[in-house]
Order: structure tokens, then sequence, then C-alpha cells
């Protein structure tokens, strides 16, 4: 049994809460395997949790002002292209508020390793943390961490951070290659996609109805459903869906996207499907509770995952909602891009489109919309590979296998 100490700027704040689910599905399968952890998070007004087997919560605080309260938990950034501005001065305060309470837990209890997700700002506590108490650390990559790190301003100490990590992970193999390249030795970096819940997250038929029901006041007889999950910023290129709802809609009425989530864009993308005459088709669902989003991915009769590389360059590593559709046996549609070809075989599991091609992506709808069989074969072989590689058991272990191997 290993103890650890793991750093991370977000967690699901209450039950339900869709913020980082992965983040807590990790730490979950590390402390079923027999480890103590003591999750260090940044404060918030609304997190809620409480300490659960072998996972002891323990949150600073950065600053006195309530309005300030916006680091971590998705807050940080304006539609997730670039840093809001008090962040930047909210930077030095998080750095020695946490590095203190983190130096205060290593020093309550002896712990054998520190964990961190998000290589910055994270990293730079956890490489300070163990040079202080002489223990190795691990860092997990899952997206956006590299993005900044790629930044001109970041890059030494992102190399840094990388070159005195024991171990390192990344969600997608895109993300492993921009790590060495960053300077991180290709030989203690391992890529390990997220799992997904397959006992939450799996087909059933009867909900189907259950989800037009849910829409009635929205959807027509005949009308099949398009889903859409996420929160409304650039990289997730729901305007590319947008854009395409408008040749579908120039061919065929018989569809209705569904958009579930908010952000930043969201009055810009309501705007945009009124200016491409195409608002008749889409239903902007806003926030829903991670609970009900089983009945959405089951419900629904095709997922769309429109993924880009946003105008900053951050892209999603692995979208759980991806993971989430191919758990529920969706029949897909996906950006050919970042992690999601790691996962997504093209006629196989799903269909790939290049990202940003929203006359590819109409085809790709078109294609499916007209083939019930396809729909089917699609969704069947999803759950199938699922269960077999994607599990949170599967993906748990192996976390808890490399974090086992650096207290050797």
């Amino acid at each position: 049994m290993a103890k650890i100490l793991t750093l991370s700027t977000s967690y699901p704040r209450y039950a339900g809460d869709v913020i980082a689910p992965f983040i807590e599905h990790i730490s979950r399968e590390v402390a079923k395997a027999g480890n103590r952890i003591d999750m260090l998070l940044p404060y918030h007004p609304e997190f809620k949790k409480e300490n659960e087997k072998n996972i002891n919560f323990h949150l600073y605080e950065y600053t006195r002002s309530k309005s300030w309260n916006i680091w971590g938990y998705a807050s940080s950034m304006k539609a997730d292209v670039k840093l809001k501005g008090k962040t930047f001065f909210l930077a030095p305060s998080v750095i020695k508020s946490s590095m203190k309470k983190g130096a205060e837990l290593l020093r309550t209890e002896e712990h054998d390793l520190i964990h961190v997700h998000w290589l910055l700002p994270n990293g730079y506590m956890a490489m300070k943390l163990a040079e202080k108490f002489n223990i190795p650390f691990a860092v997990s990559l899952h997206g956006s961490d590299v993005t900044v790190a790629e930044k001109p301003i970041f890059k030494d100490i992102a190399k840094q951070i990388l070159r005195k990590a024991a171990w390192v992970t990344a969600c997608s193999e895109d993300l492993r290659q921009r790590a060495v390249e960053l300077g991180c030795d290709p030989e203690k970096i391992v890529t390990i996609p997220y799992g997904v819940d397959t006992e939450t997250f799996q087909p059933n038929t009867r909900r189907k109805s259950e989800f037009r029901k849910l829409l009635r006041d929205k959807i027509r007889v005949k009308q099949k459903i398009i889903l859409a999950v996420g929160r409304l910023v650039e990289k997730k290129g729901f305007i590319h869906l947008l854009e395409a709802a408008r040749g579908l809609v120039q061919n065929r009425k018989d569809f209705l996207i569904v958009i579930a989530g908010d952000g930043d864009l969201k009055m810009h993308l309501k705007r945009k499907a009124i200016e491409l005459e195409v608002n008749k088709n889409i239903f902007f669902a806003g926030n829903v509770e991670r609970e009900d989003l089983p009945l959405y991915f089951s419900g629904c009769d095709i997922l769309v995952v429109p993924s880009v590389r946003d105008s900053s360059g951050n892209v999603d590593g692995l979208p759980n909602v991806l993971m989430e559709g191919l758990a529920s046996g969706c029949a897909i549609i996906a950006s050919d891009i970042a992690g999601i070809p790691n996962v997504i075989t093209d006629g196989e599991n799903g269909i790939l489109t290049p990202p940003a091609d929203s006359a590819e992506l109409k085809d790709a709808i078109i294609k499916l919309l007209e083939d019930d069989d396809l729909r089917r074969q699609l969704g069947a072989e999803a759950r199938h590979q699922c269960l077999n590689l994607y599990t949170w058991k599967h993906t748990g272990a192996k976390y808890a296998r490399g974090l086992k191997n650096l207290v050797k």
C-alpha cells in the first residue's frame, strides 16, 4: 500500500457534477488497489464531497474574495481559449497556498510519492515538493496543460518538470508525442486512454422512447435525434455542427440536433443557428446533470463529437463524451484529431471526419440517417470494444501499477 499526495485543479464538486469526472475515476481505482490518497484541491464554494475510503480531500484557500474563487474547476479560462484576467494575479497566491498545504500534509504523515494532474501549474508545485521531501512524483497530462506548456514563455519550466518526473502518463498518443517534443524521455511516458463506467453508460432501448418523451415539445414523430454533448467552447467544434446542419436542412428535415452543455459561447451559437436558418432543427438543452447523461446517450440515434484545435491551439486530449458514447452503444461521428483515432477506427466502431470540415460532417450524418443497419453495427462494436479495452477497471489498473513501481 502506498501513501500518495495527489494534486489537481479540478474534481467533481458534488454528486452528479460534470467537472473532470475522469480525475475521480482514476483516483478511486488507484485507491481500490489498496493505496491511500490525500487529494489536494483549490477551494471552491460548491465543493461538497466528503472523504471516501482511502481518499481524503484537502482544500486550500488562495483568496479572501468570493468573486475571485475562479481557479480550476473549468473556471480559469474564458471560452477555454484564454486565461481570465484575474487568473494571472491569482497564480502566485495559488502556488504559495497549495505548496504550503502540501508541505503540511507531507510533514504530518510520510508519503511515498506525489501524483499530479495537469503539467502546469501543478507539475511545478509537485516538482518543488518532491525535491524538498525527497520523494518521486508522477505527472498525468490531459490536453490543455500541454497546449500551455508549448507556449515559448512556459517551455523551459515544462521541460524541467518532465525531465525530473519519475513517470508521465498521457491520455492519447498525440499528447504523448507532444510531451516528447517538449523534452520528456520517451522511456518514461506511457499512453493510457481514459476509461468509462460501462455500468452507468450502456445501451438501453427503453430510453429512446423516454428521451423522445422528454423532447416532446421540440421533436416531430419521424425526426432522428443527433446529439452533441460538451461545454460550449471553441474546441468542441459545435459551430461546425451548425454549419453541417445548414447543408442537412437543404436536403431533409427529419432530424433534431440536441446540444447539451453550457459555456461562454452559448449566445454566439444560438445567434449562429438563427443566422444559418437551422434554429428550428436545433435544441440547446443547457447544462445536463451527470446522472441524466445516460438517458441522452442511450436515447439518441447519432452522437457527434466534432472536436477541433481552437484558436489558442487547445484541443481535447480524449473527450469523455466520446468514451461515454462508445459505452452506450451510440453510432458515433467524431473528428479525426488528437486522441480520438486511438479509440475510433473509421467504419468499425464509428465514423471519422476531418476536423472543422462541415461538408464531410454533413455527409457522414446523412450516411447514418439513411442506414439503420450501419448505425446498429457501429454501436454494437463500440460497446464491445469498451467492455474489452476501456473500462475504468482496466485503466485504473494501469495507473495503479505505474504508481506502485515508483514506490519500489
